[in-house]
């Protein structure tokens, strides 16, 4: 009992701590900050900023896939990971994975839809296997996972390790 205790505190410091790397206790990755506020990035921007970041001593990150990214949304379960939006790791195509489900929940400009507080869109590193130059990511304000254009340049960006 008194070791979930610790356990249960040691997560809570770790998840209110904003300026140190955040680990959720229901995933297995750790969490950047995310990208630095009023920035957003395209794509390939948003990959080499991962790729380039030193974060607490930290030089190992990346952009998350599709699949990781989901483990960070709450409050919608269609899009939840598990949940009826068939959009994954494993599947990738717009045309046969997303389905209605990955439209999420109602639009709130609260934070709602993430464990990190996150209200906007982020990136994953997951490109659509069936249209070319698109890459997966969810919106925060409502739980949606969609896909954009990589050139898009108002999306932020959360690294993971």
């Amino acid at each position: 009992m008194n070791r979930v205790l610790i356990l249960t505190v040691f997560a809570m410091f770790l998840i209110s701590c904003s300026e140190k790397i955040v680990l959720l206790s229901n995933t297995p990755d750790f969490w950047s900050k995310k990208s630095p506020s009023g920035v957003g990035m395209n794509w390939s921007d948003a990959k080499q900023y991962c790729a380039n970041l030193n974060e607490d001593g930290y030089s190992n990150w990346r952009l998350p896939t599709i699949s990781e990214l989901r483990t960070l949304i709450k409050n919608c379960p269609a899009t939840e990971n598990g949940g009826k939006c068939k959009v994954t790791d494993g599947c990738l195509s717009y045309d046969n994975c997303k389905n209605d489900a990955c439209d999420g929940c109602s639009y709130s400009s609260a934070v709602r839809y993430s464990k990190l507080g996150d209200t906007s869109f982020f990136w994953s590193s997951s490109e659509s296997s069936d249209n070319a130059g698109y890459a997966w990511g969810v919106h925060f304000n409502s739980g949606q996972v969609f896909y954009y254009g990589s050139g898009a340049g108002f999306v932020d960006v959360r690294c993971v390790r």
